[in-house]
């Protein structure tokens, strides 16, 4: 039995990256991610040690530190909040807002060298340390030339002690070593970058060459269709455009079935509800592909059918059942098309009630793609000339269509007919 399948499926998330969306630069994603959580673990302690400073300033001054100290403590202060703040909001914005931060470092810190050169030295490591982490190297290494020039202005101008030139030349040491080893890991992300590119058009190639080999598929795979429902379709000339309608018909019903199971008419369709409905439209030509096993003086008979001919008659449910089944055995695989066109070529004949054929199953022990095609037999017989019979109009047939339901066909969907009613009429 076919598993009714279930509309209006989980869509993709609205901010989900597209399928095909080129893969995300490694340097790229670097930044964003771990020097991201890096940046602000160095503004919060920033702003720990700023705050610091300030209270050392405030409560215990001694000689040597000036009013004009506060000044340069609570500049970075605010600038670091600044920038804390702005990291918690986005990714992109903390990405920005590094550069602009460590950038507006260097003239605090000269400023604060101007005072008094003893008091800032030792941050110089930190600084060009943090530079290094969090920057772009061009960029990481002006901003140490910049701190380290600095930092020698200031040893100058106030004469330092022997402490604080060591202090300076450790920190010289340690930007040439950070400038080396980051160079080597921006030209290493560079290098997994470019293979990225690679493989991500390489994906792209086989990705359309993939969803061309598909797309053939399908058009041999509908030629195939039209060829075999032919065969039943030249033994009765009657057959011609109902077995062609039924395709565009079972489309329309399927899809307005869906959507009243999901509840709302304009309710999204996952990909695979989407191909269920895409394999038993194409599959419903085939529903009678079984009548090519019937014999023409029953098939083209005109007057009632004795006993023993509509007995034969009703065998070509189990014809056309059993030659797709063939071809699903051959294929190996479960392919949604053939599963489809199984269940509605061996079930169209069966009603809600119980009372139809092959089977008398009732209710929903009939595959759904039966279900379906049911309505869609009916409602194209009713409104086709036949030998003998006119055609019926569309609101006549539509109204034995209403009084089937419950009985001859599924409420349901009887239901999704009436939903998409002008659609059908149209198609007719």
């Amino acid at each position: 039995m076919a598993s009714d399948p279930s509309a209006g499926g989980a869509s993709p998330p609205p901010d989900a990256p597209p399928a095909d969306a080129p893969h995300t630069d490694v340097r790229t994603h670097r930044e964003g991610s771990v020097r991201l959580a890096g940046y602000r673990a160095v503004l919060l302690m920033g702003m720990v040690v700023m705050v610091a400073m300030l209270l050392v300033n405030a409560l215990a001054p001694t000689g040597e530190q000036r009013p004009i100290l506060f000044v340069f403590p609570g500049l970075t202060l605010l600038v670091v909040v600044i920038g804390w703040l702005r990291a918690r909001r986005s990714e992109a914005a903390a990405g920005r807002d590094a550069e602009i931060l460590a950038v507006a470092t260097l003239p605090l810190y000269v400023g604060a060298m101007s005072v008094n050169g003893d008091v800032s030295v030792p941050f110089v490591t930190a600084g060009i340390v943090i530079a290094y982490l969090l920057l772009r190297v061009p960029l990481a290494r002006l901003l140490s030339a910049g701190f380290l020039a600095s930092t020698l202005v200031g040893l100058l101008a106030f004469d330092a002690e022997a402490t604080v030139i060591r202090t300076a030349i450790v920190a010289t040491g340690i930007a040439v070593i950070l400038d080396v080893v980051m160079r080597g890991l921006d030209a290493m992300a560079a290098r997994l970058s470019d293979r990225n590119r690679r493989l991500a058009a390489e994906n792209v190639r086989l990705d359309d060459a993939v969803r061309d080999r598909h797309e053939a598929l399908l058009r041999s795979q509908d030629a195939l269709t039209v060829a075999m429902a032919s065969l039943a379709d030249q033994r009765s000339s009657e057959l011609g455009s109902h077995t062609a309608r039924t395709g565009r018909l079972m489309r329309l019903l399927a899809r307005a079935y869906v959507a009243r199971r999901a509840g709302a008419p304009d309710a999204p369709v996952d990909a695979a509800t989407a191909t269920w409905i895409d394999d038993v439209a194409r599959a419903a030509p085939l529903h009678d592909i079984g009548k090519i096993g019937v014999p023409d003086a029953i098939l083209k008979k005109r007057d009632t059918l004795t006993e023993g001919e509509f007995e034969a008659m009703k065998a070509h449910c189990r014809i056309g059942r059993d030659v797709i089944d063939e071809v699903r055995a051959q294929v190996g695989t479960e392919v949604g098309f053939l599963t489809a066109a199984s269940h509605l070529v061996y079930g169209h004949h069966e009603r809600f009630d119980g009372r139809g054929y092959p089977e008398g199953i009732a209710g929903e022990a009939i595959p759904i793609e039966a279900r379906l095609m049911a309505v869609v037999d009916v409602y194209d017989a009713l409104i086709s000339e036949r030998s003998y019979k006119p055609a019926m109009p569309h609101d006549e047939a539509a109204k034995r269509i209403r009084r089937g339901a419950g009985n001859h066909f599924d409420p349901d969907v009887v239901e999704a007919f009436f939903d998409v009613e002008d659609a059908i009429a149209a198609t007719s």
